[in-house]
């Protein structure tokens, strides 16, 4: 659903604006990095609801430029890429 706008099987669940602003950076320039425990937040802003990464060289991870993710607990992660 995420990686077609909002949309799952046909059928429109979020939509298409909603999904761009919760994977777009509303972070200004001067708040990123951000300290999260021993986190390295270099390179990811946040938007509504996930990490998205904003410098994919600072970040030291594999990924593309607006790809987002979260994680929960009991170390649950998850990552979307649209690029890839």
């Amino acid at each position: 659903m995420l990686l077609d706008d909002g949309e799952l099987n046909g059928v429109r669940l979020l939509g298409r604006k909603t999904v761009e602003l919760m994977t777009m950076n509303h972070l200004p320039d001067e708040l990123i990095p951000i300290q999260l425990d021993s986190l390295n937040t270099n390179g990811l802003g946040f938007g509504l609801g996930f990490s998205v990464i904003t410098n994919v060289a600072q970040t030291g991870l594999l990924g593309s430029m607006g790809a987002f993710w979260w994680s929960g607990a009991a170390s649950t992660n998850f990552w979307v890429d649209p690029r890839e």
